[in-house]
């Protein structure tokens, strides 16, 4: 289940390391990386956000939605602010312990994206997500889902293992929902 606190903390933290703010496109990116290399390395995202294919490459359809004020948060519009050109910035400073709903280990994953292609502009990103996560498509001006066996098949997993990590993804997901809806 989607979680707009926990993906405005991880565009807090993306925010932060840029500087205090960010391009839309290489804030996608990013976001878009961790997942993955979440689910590479611990089978879920960080963000438990739906992928789709764009024309710029992979997006999360969600946190996109918040990105450009289709979606509104209470969280996000309190510590994040849409800024001119395509950016987002943060409203304030913060320490890395005020991101209470990410874990160690999510911090140790938008570390380690960070420290590999933080450096990279927007332009490089796209480039390097539509030569390097083949579950990408080219939508041809639309926008078309990813599903999590796909990206689990691309990191290149054995059928067994893809249909495997794909019912536990639906299991959690399911499971989320659930909890959430009796707090």
């Amino acid at each position: 289940m989607f979680d707009d606190i926990k993906v405005s903390q991880l565009t807090m933290f993306f925010a932060h390391k840029e500087g205090g703010s960010i391009e839309y496109l290489k804030l996608m990116k990013l976001l878009y990386l961790a997942d993955r290399r979440a689910m590479k390395l611990y089978d879920y995202p960080l963000s438990d956000d739906s992928a789709v294919s764009m024309d710029k490459g992979p997006v999360l359809s969600n946190t996109y939605d918040l990105i450009t004020g289709q979606t509104q948060s209470h969280y996000w519009v309190e510590h994040i602010d849409g800024l001119p050109d395509y950016q987002v910035g943060l409203k304030q400073s913060f320490n890395l312990d005020d991101l209470d709903e990410l874990s160690a280990v999510d911090i140790e994953v938008l570390e380690a994206i960070w420290n590999e292609f933080g450096h990279m502009s927007k332009w490089q990103l796209v480039d390097h997500t539509h030569d390097n996560c083949p579950e990408w498509q080219d939508p041809q001006g639309t926008s078309y889902p990813i599903s999590p066996s796909s990206i689990y098949q691309a990191l290149g997993n054995s059928p067994d293992d893809v249909d495997r990590l794909n019912r536990q993804y639906f299991d959690r997901k399911q499971l989320k929902e659930l909890h959430s809806n009796y707090q």
